[in-house]
This record gives C-alpha cells, sequence and structure tokens, in this order.
C-alpha cells in the first residue's frame, strides 16, 4: 500500500516492511515479529493492520496508537478505505465503521453504520472484500451475496 511517500508491506511473523531502493527493509516498529494480514490508510497519516483477532492502529513511526481486539472476532478481515476517507473493516460478523477520532492510547471506537448501511447482510454476514467503483459505488462481497451502496447512499 502506498502511505506518504512510502510503499508500505506487511508479513507473517515479521511486522512491517517499507520498500526501499527494490528492496524489503524493516524499519523500527513496536511489534517487529508480529503477524499482519491487512493493512489500510486511516485519516491520512496512520495505518490500520491487522492480526490475529486484533485491529491496529500505528502512526506513521509504527508505534501503537489504538488497539481493539476481540477473540474470534477479527480472526479475518477485510480494511479499506474510500474516497469519502471513511475507514471499513469487513469482518465474518459483519461491517464496522471506524470512529474519526480516535484517542491515543485508547481501545478503538467504532461508528454507528449510516441506516443505508444497517442491511442484515451487512451486518451479521462475513464480509470477504470491500471495494469502490469510480462513481463512488461501495461493493461488499459477502456470503450472503453482493451488495451494493450507492454514492448517493441508495
Amino acid at each position: 500500500i502506498q502511505f506518504g511517500s512510502k510503499i508500505i508491506a506487511v508479513t507473517d511473523k515479521d511486522g512491517i516492511h517499507e520498500l526501499s531502493n527494490g528492496k524489503l527493509i524493516k524499519p523500527n516498529q513496536s511489534f517487529p515479529r508480529r503477524t499482519y494480514y491487512r493493512l489500510g490508510i486511516f485519516n491520512d497519516s496512520m495505518l490500520v493492520l491487522q492480526s490475529d483477532s486484533t485491529v491496529e492502529i500505528v502512526n506513521s513511526r509504527y508505534e501503537l496508537c489504538n488497539k481493539y481486539q476481540e477473540p474470534n472476532k477479527f480472526v479475518e478481515c477485510k480494511v479499506f478505505t474510500d474516497t469519502k476517507k471513511r475507514t471499513w473493516i469487513g469482518t465474518e460478523n459483519g461491517v464496522r465503521l471506524l470512529a474519526k477520532q480516535q484517542e491515543n492510547n485508547q481501545v478503538i471506537q467504532f461508528s454507528e453504520l449510516p441506516p443505508v448501511f444497517s442491511l442484515p447482510a451487512l451486518k451479521k454476514n462475513y464480509i470477504k472484500d470491500i471495494s469502490e467503483d469510480k462513481k463512488g459505488n461501495l461493493w461488499f462481497a459477502t456470503t450472503a451475496g453482493l451488495i451494493k451502496v450507492g454514492a448517493d447512499q441508495s
């Protein structure tokens, strides 16, 4: 993922890496041996990382700012930031929306889903993927099928 001027990659059992001159370089970080499965950008200046049953927010120096841990809740999830700068977390138990404001060293806060997203398929099913098309429509691939939420919130 591109994060500012850096290209960032996450690994299994070896933390976060940056691509530099064609090589993966391991920068200093809070958890250098952590296994990360997914990453996304949060508020343009932080990263959202998914690890075993955990979602973490780290700053540009890869220092832990916030964490949310719930066994069996985030075993596999999708992290996606849309063009409106909303960060979505797709889980085995529906979609969650990160609150835009997070207090450092506190548990990650989630926002209530906007009314158009209060569909049972988005609240309770496994969210396999999230994407956005050129028109701003959000697409959620779930175990109940593909769901489109229009850019006009329809």
